[in-house]
């Protein structure tokens, strides 16, 4: 669940929008699962715990600008391209760890 806002440049069939955002990420598991596959077709996993204490709740940053095409008064296609980045560190090492990814959001919005 995030809470964004969305600032609207334009109010036209395209319209153009800037939005800004927080999160939270939480941490389910603290598992890597290595997989070796080798030239004859087998493979094996192993399953380890990761060796850094992560924290099980964190706040991310989202930060977006896009544009929705309206195609009807009751439907529109938008893209909106996202970058999330972690405001608090994943763990508590001295070295700090602020994950961040950028992405795009496509739908379909239809309106009652």
């Amino acid at each position: 669940m995030a809470v964004t806002a969305k600032f609207f440049i334009t109010k036209q069939k395209l319209q153009l929008f800037a939005s800004l955002g927080l999160s939270p990420s939480i941490f389910l598991d603290n598992k890597h699962i290595f997989e070796i596959k080798y030239d004859n077709g087998e493979s094996k996993k192993q399953q380890t715990e990761n060796p850094i204490d992560a924290k099980s709740v964190n706040l991310i940053m989202l930060a977006g600008i896009g544009a929705d095409y309206v195609v009807t008064n009751r439907l529109s296609v938008r893209i909106e391209p996202v970058y999330r980045r972690s405001l608090t560190a994943i763990n508590g090492d001295p070295m700090q760890l602020y994950p961040w990814s950028v992405g795009v959001n496509v739908g379909l919005f239809f309106s009652l």
